[in-house]
This record gives structure tokens, sequence and C-alpha cells, in this order.
């Protein structure tokens, strides 16, 4: 396996520059703060470890574990694997929080500029307002007629979808639909709710005070709260676990380590009567999961079928 040095480092002793790497790493990742994701302890893989590892691959077998295999070798491009990892962990956490801030700023932006305009707006006085106000008179009418048709059509996809001769497949390709529907109903109703509610002065009112609320709110948290706290909410959302494209990098080396090591392929396997996934490759990549202590988005140890999601496709 191609040795891959960390970026920015000139070492060339493989266990000094490994256990100096994860250092960095650890430190990084502890300050950032960034997962529920533990950060294994700034060491490289011990013989120990590795001793470990082997045990879980013959566990169902001596067979599957070379008599001969060269342990320090092995804990080597280990340890040089989990520091690709944690590299990678890093690196696809940064980016989607450079878009967060990103995206908040734009927001800013936004708020200040509409909070500008509309008082720029008021300035023109009654011209501008009578204007506005047909526009809005225009929109109501627009919306209980849009309102109307959305209410057919959701009778309409509600009995295809319960009609047990329209097919599996229409009537899923209906449920489809009738979601789309029900949001697009469910935003025109609050749209018909506020000008009944508020009429089109006081909509333009709200409009006002939601871009001064937006510039206090940001104002307040970032006087009140440390950037460490506001990483961490950034962080704190149901988008996709950052460390996706990590694991598929690491599968790939694992792939590759146990192929060199094992003289094996790396590949899944199922008994016969069912249950779960298993094999030695499936026992190594386990064992070695939890040597890294990666855990999956719950916070838990990753199942087989957790696995297989980045068990690379040409293995």
């Amino acid at each position: 396996m191609a040795r891959r040095t960390q970026k920015g480092t000139t070492d060339t002793d493989p266990g000094e520059l490994t256990a100096r790497q994860i250092a960095y790493l650890h430190e990084q990742a502890r300050h950032r703060n960034v997962s529920r994701v533990t950060v294994s302890d700034p060491t490289p893989i011990t013989l120990e470890a590795v001793d470990r590892i082997l045990a879980a691959v013959a566990s169902k077998g001596a067979r599957h574990a070379p008599k001969e295999i060269d342990r320090t070798s092995l804990a080597t491009e280990l340890s040089h694997a989990r520091v690709r990892y944690w590299s990678n962990f890093i690196d696809d956490r940064e980016l989607p929080q450079k878009r967060k801030r990103k995206h908040l700023a734009k927001l800013m932006s936004a708020a200040e500029r509409l909070r500008k305009a509309l008082r720029e707006f008021e300035d023109l006085g009654r011209p501008g307002w009578l204007l506005l106000s047909r526009g809005a008179e225009f929109h109501e009418e627009e919306t209980k007629q849009r309102l109307d048709e959305l209410k057919l059509k959701q009778r309409s996809l509600e009995e295809q979808k319960s009609n047990p001769l329209g097919g599996q497949a229409r009537r899923q390709s209906s449920a489809t639909a009738l979601r789309a529907v029900n949001e697009e109903l469910d935003w025109h109703e609050q749209v018909l709710l506020a000008y009944q509610k508020f009429g089109a002065p006081g909509t333009l009112f709200n409009a006002e005070l939601a871009a001064e609320a937006i510039i206090q709110w940001h104002d307040l948290s970032h006087q009140k709260m440390t950037q460490r706290e506001i990483d961490r909410l950034l962080a704190s959302s149901s988008d996709q676990p950052g460390y996706v494209k990590a694991l598929y990098s690491l599968m790939e080396d694992l792939a590759e380590i146990y192929r060199k090591y094992f003289h094996r392929e790396f590949s899944l396997s199922r008994p016969p009567n069912g249950g779960e996934l298993g094999g030695p490759a499936m026992r190594f990549t386990r064992a070695v999961f939890d040597e890294f202590e990666i855990k999956n988005e719950d916070g838990n140890s990753f199942s087989p079928e957790g696995i297989r999601r980045y068990w690379p496709t040409k293995s």
C-alpha cells in the first residue's frame, strides 16, 4: 500500500509522523467540537490492538488469519489509515460549516437591504402604497383560486391512492404527488390566513419587523455567545454526517490493507439460512472501527448493515 503523508509535514519516520499527526488532528477536532463522534487518543495503533483485530478475524476459524503476519507493518499502515480518516473527517466538516456561515451572512445582508428598502419606500407616500395594496388584492384573489384548485386535486389523489385496483406503482406515485399538493395547499392557506388576519398593511409591517428581528437576533447571538458555541449550533443539524466521504475513503484503505495482509478478497458473506452480514472481512472492519473509535451518527457502534453502506463497490 502506497504511503500517503499528511500535507504540510516533513517527517520521514512513519511511527513519529503518525503519532504527531494524530495528536494534531485530535486537538483540532476537540477544539472545533463539531460532532458527537469522539476522536481516538493521539497514539498510533499498538501491537496489542493489532492482536485484537487478528483475534476477531480468526474468531470463526483459524484459516481466516495467516499464521505469519508482519504485525508491526500492519500497525503502521492502520495508523496511517486512521490519520487519513480523521484528516478527511475534519475537512468534510469544515466545508458545511463555511457554507452555513456564508448562508447566514447572505440572510443578514438580505435583511439589511429589505429594512432599508422598506424605510425608503415609506418616503414615496400614498402613490407607492396604493400600487402595492392593489397588487395585494390581486394576490389574495389568486390565492383563493389556487386553493380551490388544490383541494380538488387533493381529493382526486386521495381517491387514486386508496384505490386497490390502481396497482402498487400508481398508488405510490399518487402518494408522492399528494404530499407535494398538501405542502403547497398548506402554504397557500397560511398566505390567505395572513391576509385575513393582518391585511396588506399588516403584512408589509410584518416584513419590516421580520427583517429587523433577523438583524437583532444575529447581533445578540454573536454578542452573548462564544465562537465555539456558535460553531456547535451551526453543526448541530439533521444534515448528513460530515464523515460520510471520510468513511468511503477509509473503507478503500481497509480493503487494500486486508488484501495485502490476509491474501483474501475484501468481500461480504451471509449465512445460508440468512442472518447478519459477516465474514472475515466484515469482522476485520468492525474490529478496526472499534480500535479507531468510529461511531455512527447516533453515537453507537456501526452495525454490519451500517458498514455495508460504505463497502467498496470493487472489492
